[in-house]
């Protein structure tokens, strides 16, 4: 499955935003999916009710937070 495929090969956290009300991606299906291709891996989540298919405000803190945290990942000689 391509998203089994996907999260297999990113070797750092991830992270998941989705939106509930989504016209293109069913919310649950999509989250039970990506949990299930997650073999178990830690996933950090953020959801938001409305906002349709597209990033969100409630997305923008959380992922500048995500990005700020991993920053040393991207440093010469950062390690995952």
């Amino acid at each position: 499955d391509q998203v089994h495929a996907l999260l297999s090969k990113i070797q750092g956290r991830v992270i998941v935003g989705l939106v509930e009300d989504d016209e293109v991606l069913d919310f649950t299906s999509t989250r039970e999916k990506i949990k299930a291709a997650s073999d178990g891996r830690e996933l950090l989540w953020i959801n938001a009710k409305k906002g349709g298919h597209r990033v969100v405000g409630e997305f923008v803190q959380p992922l500048v937070d995500f990005a700020e945290s991993a920053r040393e990942l991207f440093v010469h000689g950062g390690e995952l």
